[in-house]
């Protein structure tokens, strides 16, 4: 078989071999159409890239259409934690680019702009979509600002839930859109998650291996899919038990609160006060640790102890949850890996624009502490 070479590339395209040797780089210089015309044509033909060192394996195309320095990271790999801010220095806190950094394609970031501080859970996000931006030479912007209009962008990385209206829109740019921890069935888009599901069965299997029989959900299925999904997992669980366990039983109740608005530990103290001593579950899944941190506080308030007669288990695991009073039963979901996993996916869908959508979901992990 003839060995697929750079010129192979250019003459199949009609460009010069300057253009592939840049393309497959990732080198500024080249337009965006031409780049992804040339990786789709190494593709289609097999190059493979030649080896980094001696010893070292021929590897096809690369994954993504902008080879990295180093692997990327993967769901598995340490990253630094949210304590240190892994683009500080970059474009995307600055809103401008800075006077040193090379021109690089842009990654538009899509998030609603209170997520973007919010310190538990979405800024972390971004720090793992800012770690694996650098590793593969792209740039990142906020979608709203200069640079970064997702019209001009070679990809769109859409964070959490915005209106319909607008992931239509960004879903008709040639530009390919992944999203993180949403999805809308008129949307053709990879999408990128936790396992809420597995989250939740897994705290609900918990309460009841701890021998809870009177259960509630504390969320609000409007705030997120994610805490709808969180719900389904804890009804399906407690359906299963029922079903298998019938001389046992378990009744799971639904605490509907109005989280994201200022009140909602407010309302949480009406909800124990109405349920009077009798009333109150003796498990409590909480959609996300926040809630069951303020739940721990309100239930001691009230005089009810944490883990007896109540036990707590929230998801998440943010870091004040090892540190609450008492220490939160939680369960561990990823956040920089979820902005990395981002990445990855955008960048496959860089270097191939036909493949099938993928939905990538990054498993959980019970993380069992005093209050539950």
């Amino acid at each position: 078989m003839r060995k697929v070479s750079m010129q192979t590339i250019a003459d199949r395209l009609g460009v010069s071999k300057y253009t592939v040797s840049k393309a497959l780089s990732g080198k500024p210089g080249i337009g965006e159409e031409t780049r992804l015309r040339v990786l789709e044509m190494a593709e289609t033909l097999g190059y493979r890239s030649k080896p980094v060192r001696a010893g070292a394996q021929a590897s096809p195309l690369p994954f993504a259409p902008v080879p990295s320095r180093r692997t990327l990271p993967s769901p598995g790999d340490t990253l630094p934690s949210g304590d240190t801010p892994l683009f500080a220095d970059t474009p995307i806190l600055a809103g401008k680019p800075s006077l040193a950094e090379p021109a690089a394609p842009v990654i538009a970031i899509e998030v609603r702009p209170e997520y973007r501080e919010e310190p538990d859970f979405w800024k972390r996000v971004l720090e793992g979509i800012g770690a694996a931006c650098r590793e593969a030479g792209f740039g990142m912007r906020f979608a709203d600002d200069p640079g970064g209009r997702p019209e001009t962008a070679a990809g769109v990385i859409v964070m959490g839930s915005v209106p319909r209206q607008r992931l239509l829109a960004l879903n008709r740019l040639k530009a390919p859109v992944v999203v993180i921890d949403h999805d809308d069935p008129l949307v053709r888009a990879d999408t990128v998650w936790n396992d809420n599901l597995e989250a939740a069965r897994l705290a609900c299997s918990h309460l009841l291996s701890q021998g809870c029989r009177k259960l509630a959900f504390v969320g609000r299925d409007r705030f997120a899919v994610s805490f709808k999904e969180r719900w389904w997992g804890c009804k399906l669980t407690a359906d299963e038990w029922k079903k298998t366990r019938p001389e046992t039983g378990c009744v799971l109740r639904k605490w509907t609160v109005p989280y994201g608005s200022g009140d909602f530990a407010q309302h949480l103290r009406r909800r124990v006060i109405e349920a009077g001593d009798e009333g109150v579950p003796d498990g409590f899944v909480c959609a996300n640790d926040r809630i069951a941190m303020a739940l721990a506080e309100t239930l001691e308030e009230a005089g009810i102890g944490v883990p007896h007669p109540c036990r707590i288990v929230g998801i998440d695991n943010i870091e004040p949850s090892a540190a609450a009073r008492p220490p939160l039963t939680t369960v561990h979901l990823a956040k920089e890996q979820l902005g990395a996993r981002a990445v990855h996916a955008l960048l496959r869908r860089l270097a191939q624009p036909h493949a099938l959508r993928e939905k990538i979901v990054l498993s959980a992990e019970l993380i069992v502490r005093q209050s539950g």
